[in-house]
């Protein structure tokens, strides 16, 4: 191989003086097959993929070393004309595989190749899809670079044919390549040659299109072309220039007459056949464009088109094109009245059962002329079509495992039809049993099976429940303890005979927790949703409630065999409620965090008993804690026999000094630390009763807020179904919801809000 070419058996007059020229393939000269280097016409050099030298005229190649002296590289291209310089002649130049929208062609310094300028003596022919060709008077070294602008340039008739007499306007486009921001300030010229001689036109701005454009009309068929040179050099952009062409060699179509519909006319089918007529001068064939509300509704070569529409009023026209020009028909105006079937009413239950069980199908639609409802059952194994009856239930037996789909085809007298889709599940049988862990007596667990959004079974048992159920995986759902521990277990394999064990217990003042929540599901599941509501307890300040875990609880004996770790938990204050999402179970403690551990001093009375208030007269106390020197004050007041008490006090308090001035003499003593208890339990009496008026008004709050989210769970249901998703399992739980609502039952409300949140989320989380 010699440079990508084959060796050929040649004879060469004198091999040493054949140049060097290994590096270069493609369209090179073959000077290994010319006898005479020294006058070699019209040479090429090219390496391909990235440019290439067509040399004009005759030279002499003898003993050149071109390989060192040519260099064609990434947008690149030179000669050393001080090695070889009866090269230095005038040349076509190629260079290929550019990624620039308008190249500007650069002269490199020989001297100094990180100097460049732009090319006064090149001469650009074209560029197209990366390969630009220019003209140089002699050579040296270029490249090109980027335009900092951008020239877009067309015509009416898209840079295609147009009529005799008709106004074409032309377009340019001039912005700066890299904001898009139009150039406003510059000469753009037409240049075209429709009559032999060029002529020039300045093209104006138009501000609201911003566009430079010119408008001509052309009074005989020609073939022509138009050069379009946008100029701002004065603001610092690049000289761009771009070249078209355009044909005027057509006489229009006739209008076309529209022969039906008719004007008014009112049709009860929705297939609408669509007839008119044209006719060309020319002999050209004609494209029809038929306009139905003024969207482009078909195009066709035939004088007629028949079209299916939905039921209302259209207005129609046709629009005749022979490929040059076109003329439009007037408008015809038209009504179809012709509803297909809709189905108001459709349930399939249940979509998972055991084979050899039933499944009722219930179809409701409504249409004047309803004609037939079909009903066809699918599976792998066999294909089953019944009729129904509008408005009953069509019950139909399983006989195989499998997965089935269910298609509900619908048509009327007119030839509307309309179908509906839907799935269901058989599998084999699985007993399960479930079973209650605890060390108390009498717990019941409410529980229920769900799949895909919907309840298989809900029961509630409070030591074991056996359950024959299809083979499959189940979401559960449960409550116990009157609803305040509520779970969500996912993923659980029910695929074949199981037991399932949940461990369950509830603690209040266990250690220094206030509650303790104990849950242990014996069986796979992917991830757990866990409830614990805290609304039984006495809480002083909801932002010190923590929630904590213990690792390894023994049910049996009630206590936590490991230590005790805070978890991060979502806390809903609004219902009083923990929710966390875990992978494994055990004890869950609930307690009120104190910020500082408090220490009390008690010292006894001095001699004398009592300190007796003075009547109709005020003491004031100022208070100092130490060690932590946060000056507190109380004022005790004494009228007629009556002791009002105003304190702030400190749960951190260790010591209290008392300053007492009595009858003008100041007196030292120590204050019990009883006093402080009094007063603390005053406080917390005070506060009871304002927390007893305020119940009501928060249990109406509550009640509001619960609305609220039945209302919005219900949009989030109007949205799902819109996109054709099944949501009946979530639209029961707030019909209960709803129901307790009406009923004052908020706890229930909520339960069965939180049901149908769940069910929500999971649909969310797996799709």
């Amino acid at each position: 191989m010699n440079g990508g070419f084959v060796n050929r058996d040649f004879t060469l007059h004198n091999w040493s003086r054949l140049p060097s020229f290994e590096g270069f393939d493609g369209t090179t000269t073959r000077f290994e097959f010319l006898t005479d280097l020294t006058n070699v016409a019209n040479a090429t050099l090219e390496r391909k993929g990235y440019g290439r030298i067509v040399f004009n005229g005759t030279l002499d190649f003898t003993s050149l070393d071109l390989d060192r002296d040519v260099n064609i590289s990434k947008n690149f291209i030179g000669i050393n004309t001080s090695s070889l310089p009866q090269l230095n002649t005038s040349a076509m130049l190629m260079l290929t595989d550019l990624n620039f929208y308008y190249p500007i062609i650069q002269l490199v310094d020989e001297s100094n190749l990180s100097k460049v300028s732009d090319c006064d003596f090149c001469e650009r022919l074209s560029y197209f899809d990366g390969t630009l060709w220019f003209r140089v008077e002699h050579f040296s070294y270029f490249t090109t670079r980027e335009a900092n602008a951008r020239l877009e340039i067309w015509d009416d008739s898209n840079h295609a044919t147009t009529s005799v007499n008709r106004t074409m306007k032309f377009y340019a486009n001039f912005t700066n390549f890299t904001s898009g921001i139009v150039i406003t300030n510059a000469s753009c010229m037409l240049i075209e040659n429709s009559t032999g001689d060029w002529r020039e036109f300045n093209m104006s701005f138009n501000e609201s299109s911003e566009l430079y454009e010119l408008s001509l009309i052309f009074g005989e068929k020609l073939e022509a072309t138009f050069i379009v040179r946008c100029n701002a050099s004065q603001l610092g952009y690049d000289v761009l220039e771009l070249q078209d062409g355009f044909v005027v060699n057509n006489t229009p179509p006739t209008r076309p007459e529209l022969i039906k519909p008719l004007n008014y006319a009112n049709l009860s089918s929705t297939n609408v056949t669509f007839e008119f007529s044209s006719s060309d001068p020319d002999g050209d064939n004609i494209t029809y464009s038929i306009y139905v509300n003024s969207s482009k509704l078909a195009e066709t070569n035939e004088t007629s088109y028949t079209s299916l529409l939905l039921d209302g009023t259209y207005t129609w026209f046709v629009v005749a094109s022979d490929g040059f020009a076109e003329t439009m028909s007037e408008s015809y105006t038209f009504t179809i009245d012709s509803t297909p079937p809709k189905v108001v009413n459709f349930s399939l239950t249940p979509r998972l059962v055991i084979n050899g069980s039933n499944i009722t199908i219930f179809v409701k639609a409504s249409d004047e002329h309803l004609d037939k409802i079909l009903l066809d059952v699918a599976s792998n194994e066999a294909n089953y079509s019944y009729f129904l009856t509008n408005g009953e239930p069509h019950d139909f037996t399983v006989p195989l495992p499998g997965d089935y789909k269910v298609t509900i085809y619908l048509n009327d007298t007119f030839g509307n039809e309309a179908s509906i889709n839907d799935s269901f599940k058989a599998r084999l049988p699985a007993e399960v049993n479930f079973s209650i862990l605890s060390p108390v007596e009498g717990v019941v667990l409410d529980l229920v099976l769900v799949h895909e959004e919907e309840i298989v079974e809900s029961h509630s048992f409070n030591e074991s429940l056996s359950l024959i159920i299809p083979s499959e995986i189940y979401n559960i759902t449960g409550r116990a303890f009157d609803s305040t521990l509520t779970f969500l277990v996912e993923s659980v394999n029910l695929s074949s005979d199981e037991s399932v064990a949940i461990g369950l217990d509830k603690l209040t003042n266990y250690e220094e927790f206030t509650l303790v929540y104990v849950i242990d599901v014996r069986a796979n599941f992917s991830v757990l949703t866990l409830n614990l509501s805290y609304a039984e307890i006495s809480v002083t300040n909801e932002d010190l409630l923590k929630l904590y875990k213990c690792d390894d609880w023994d049910l049996s004996s009630r206590a936590c065999m490991s230590g005790w770790s805070e978890i991060t938990a979502t806390k809903n204050e609004a219902i009083d409620r923990f929710t966390i999402v875990t992978h494994s179970l055990s004890a869950f403690g609930i307690r009120e965090e104190t910020p500082v551990e408090s220490t009390t001093t008690t010292t006894s009375p001095t001699e004398g008993g009592t300190i007796e208030p003075l009547a109709n007269e005020t003491t004031s106390t100022t208070t100092t804690i130490i060690p932590e020197q946060v000056e507190q004050t109380t004022t005790l007041t004494t009228i007629e026999g009556e002791t009002t008490i105003t304190t702030t006090l400190s749960i951190t308090t260790t010591t209290i000094v008392q300053r007492v001035e009595a009858r003008g003499e100041e007196i030292q003593l120590l204050v019990y630390l009883l006093v402080i208890s009094v007063v603390a339990s005053v406080g917390t009496f005070v506060l009871y009763r304002m927390l007893k008026a305020q119940r009501e008004e928060e249990r109406l709050l509550r009640k509001l807020e619960l609305r609220k989210d039945i209302d919005r769970i219900e949009e989030a249901v109007v949205k799902l179904k819109m996109r054709g998703i099944r949501t009946g399992e979530i639209e029961r739980e707030l019909e209960l919801a709803r129901r307790a609502l009406e009923s004052d039952d908020l706890d229930s409300a909520e339960i069965h809000l939180e049901r149908a949140l769940l069910l929500l989320q999971k649909y969310v989380r797996t799709r």
